[in-house]
């Protein structure tokens, strides 16, 4: 945990001094890879993407090949709605949707927030999560992404039997840097649940390419902490965005 928060001090340790305004891409601050937003914060009304998430992990919290595809669409500047069908080992896991909205930038350059909701095909059993999203350019190289919130679980499946839901904070933070127009590198850490409540650290060093105007892949290979033992995890995104005559 001192390591997270030694993160969280460094990611908006640097002032607004350090941003360059006039740095042609200001507004494209990377999205995680495995954590990734419904579009990026300030988005443009009609912004289009569809996506597909990848991941394989020996972890006893989440085990065997996940798939999850999605689309996401801007139907205003800066709010986006997100619906996505993840899988496990090629069948139907859950139904997810997501909203996102700009807010006014109080925390970093950009700030949001978004809402998730998640239900499980074979329990009963829903997630919603609630998070505040900042972003901040660092430099012209360097840039931060923090989604700080919180998940309530709720149902009647095994895992949650002794009450009827529970709360798990949610903290993911991410370094970027730019490395060139076609490549940006990522470091990506996402917590679930603290104390009694832990669930998952992710770790996930990453690379992102942009292999046509609208089209990137993003590939990443980390661990994840289950709070007995840590797995290797590998993950793959594939993107296109329509976006073309904004």
């Amino acid at each position: 945990m001192r390591y997270l928060l030694l993160l969280t001090m460094v990611l908006f340790a640097a002032t607004s001094d350090a941003y360059d305004k006039h740095y042609k891409r200001e507004s494209e601050i990377p999205e995680p890879l495995v954590f990734d937003l419904v579009r990026r914060i300030n988005s443009q009304k009609g912004e289009l993407e569809i996506n597909t998430l990848i991941t394989h992990t020996d972890s006893s919290h989440i085990k065997g090949v996940h798939a999850a595809p999605e689309i996401e669409f801007a139907f205003g500047d800066g709010k986006a709605i997100e619906l996505e069908l993840p899988t496990a080992n090629g069948k139907l896991e859950t139904l997810k949707a997501a909203l996102q909205f700009e807010l006014p930038s109080w925390i970093g350059d950009i700030t949001g927030t978004q809402i998730m909701h998640e239900s499980f095909m074979e329990e009963s059993i829903n997630e919603t999560t609630v998070l505040i999203l900042s972003a901040k350019r660092l430099s012209q190289r360097w840039s931060t992404l923090a989604m700080i919130g919180n998940q309530f679980v709720y149902g009647s499946a095994s895992s949650i039997k002794s009450k009827r839901w529970k709360e798990l904070p949610i903290v993911n933070l991410n370094l970027f840097y730019d490395h060139s127009e076609e490549f940006d590198l990522g470091f990506e850490t996402n917590l679930r649940g603290v104390g009694g409540s832990f669930e998952e650290l992710l770790i996930m060093p990453q690379i992102h390419a942009l292999l046509a105007t609208d089209f990137k892949i993003q590939a990443g290979f980390g661990t994840s902490y289950d709070g007995y033992t840590f797995s290797p995890v590998s993950a793959f995104r594939l993107i296109k965005e329509f976006n073309d005559g904004l």
